[in-house]
């Protein structure tokens, strides 16, 4: 049940690159209730990245042999929706349950992390780590970075 993410980007110095990886998944928000000859129900529908995405902006100057690396990282985990316990067909006054229970509840896991840090070319480095403490077998979370001058 391990996930492992890796990136190799190419940038320049100051310019701001962003990859991501991993699934993204429609769900229901919400539903809007619409009046005419036949009342119906217009879904609200939401796209939720389960998976990484990562954010670097490199600055370089010439001679120094350390980098300027702003960095910006979020790991999300999807779990299923929880079930509502409700009995489809079931009616609360005007509005069949199995309408109201439509909405998806997905359970997201979230890891954050954002550091501006100097680094020196062509090591590889620990950046931060976390885990989701609520998750009895909880897996570390490691961010390395490692950057290289182009040739």
């Amino acid at each position: 049940g391990a996930h492992h993410y890796m990136a190799s980007i190419t940038c320049f110095s100051g310019q701001t690159v962003n990859v991501q990886a991993g699934v993204q998944n429609l769900h229901v928000a919400g539903i809007t209730p619409v009046v005419g000859s036949e009342p119906g129900y217009a879904p609200q529908v939401v796209m939720v990245q389960d998976g990484a995405v990562l954010q670097v902006t490199p600055v370089c100057r010439n001679g120094d042999p350390l980098v300027t690396l702003d960095v910006h990282s979020r790991v999300t985990l999807r779990h299923p929706s929880e079930p509502s316990g409700r009995q489809p067909g079931v009616e609360v006054g005007n509005v069949p349950l199995q309408t109201a229970t439509a909405v998806d509840r997905p359970v997201l896991h979230v890891q954050r992390l954002s550091t501006t840090t100097r680094l020196p070319m062509d090591q590889v480095k620990l950046i931060g780590g976390m885990n989701f403490a609520e998750d009895v077998e909880a897996r570390n979370l490691y961010l390395y970075v490692m950057v290289s001058p182009s040739q």
